[in-house]
């Protein structure tokens, strides 16, 4: 086994083993919450996050969680899962939370300040320019479009709970505080594409934030390419994106 043979006694590794959800499609489509918990426990983890999540908004989910724990009782009982499983998992878990007591003060004092300053450089370092440069964008219309279809947003604030589930598009936010920054900005769509010889055009692409709800990419990839074959004066962001699947010159 993987947990006992590799983690535990090929790589020495004596801490806790901590699941993913028990409940998502990858495991509900094939296994009972219990049964689920049960292999887990049997295969080495240490702790199972609840197999019943809260992820559709159901008024049982409580219900379902503590069926999943007593469920793992109902197997020590009956023989299914040794209780020597269960006993390794407390040593465990006790041992860790005993390793990290320190002492400490019940209220540190913090400062908001420091903690902007944080915030602000993550931002700023989570801005990537890949390529090129605008020397004169200050001086030069922008021209606002978004690739990302209408469609794309009808699932936008999705009930299943495991966030984020942000009501505005990252489109709206990134706009708004263009036009702060920027006076001559102005949203277009393709169909009302401007003459581009004094101005950049600002393709912008993105994706859902919430795992298993991309966005479907292919129409904003046309619109990419076809824009970056038509106009010099481009450029692309791409917002809640790890990378750009396509390829694209930027300015």
């Amino acid at each position: 086994m993987i947990l006992q043979n590799v983690l535990r006694g090929d790589m020495g590794f004596e801490g806790i083993i901590i699941s993913d959800s028990m409940n998502m499609g990858a495991i509900q489509n094939h296994y009972q919450p219990v049964d689920a918990a049960v292999k887990a426990m049997k295969a080495g983890i240490t702790m199972i996050m609840l197999s019943e999540e809260h992820y559709d908004h159901s008024d049982a989910y409580l219900d379902k969680q503590l069926a999943m724990i007593h469920g793992l009782i109902d197997a020590v009982e009956t023989g299914e899962l040794a209780e020597s499983v269960i006993d390794d998992a407390v040593k465990r878990v006790v041992a860790f939370k005993l390793a990290k007591l320190v002492p400490q003060t019940l209220y540190q004092p913090f400062s908001f300040a420091d903690n902007q300053e944080v915030a602000q450089q993550a931002a700023n370092e989570g801005v990537v320019w890949l390529r090129g440069g605008l020397k004169d964008v200050a001086d030069k219309p922008l021209y606002l479009l978004n690739a990302t279809p209408k469609s794309s947003y009808h699932n936008l604030m999705n009930p299943r709970g495991i966030g984020p589930n942000q009501a505005q598009p990252a489109f709206d936010a990134f706009r708004d505080e263009l036009a702060k920054l920027h006076i001559h900005c102005q949203v277009v769509t393709k169909d009302t594409l401007p003459n581009l010889d004094d101005g950049y055009l600002v393709v912008v692409t993105e994706n859902h934030p919430l795992p298993g709800e991309d966005f479907d990419q292919v129409e904003a990839k046309q619109t990419v390419q076809q824009l970056s074959r038509d106009f010099s004066n481009l450029v692309v962001v791409g917002l809640r994106s790890l990378t750009m699947p396509w390829n694209t010159r930027m300015w």
